[in-house]
């Protein structure tokens, strides 16, 4: 996916989240739009580094600080990078869906 597609699918998501919350609309209507809300939900949280840049010198300075601990043997460092888990958009995807709930069939 790149950033273009990325971008579309968040737009597409806002917007049913939107309409959802918002408008009264019939069983079927608002079935159909959960499940596309479902389906633009898990293409949000699919890449494992986000798009914006300022995330990604965050984790690359998080990074850094981590393999100059290792070089360092300063061993405490280390555990830092366990950090860039919450920048990934597909590990906080996972998470999120696990604490949820959410069961993963092919419906949605």
């Amino acid at each position: 996916m790149d950033r273009e597609q990325y971008e579309n699918a968040k737009r597409r998501l806002e917007e049913v989240t939107r309409r959802l919350r918002n408008e009264q609309m019939s069983a079927v209507e608002r079935d159909r739009l959960e499940r596309e809300g479902a389906q633009l939900a898990k293409a949000v949280m699919s890449p494992w580094i986000p798009f914006g840049w300022g995330y990604r010198i965050v984790m690359i300075l998080i990074a850094a600080i981590g393999f100059w601990g290792l070089m360092e043997e300063r061993y405490s460092f280390v555990l830092i990078w366990l950090v860039l888990l919450i920048f990934s958009p597909r590990i906080v995807g996972e998470i999120v869906s696990v604490l949820t709930g959410f069961k993963k069939d092919d419906r949605r």
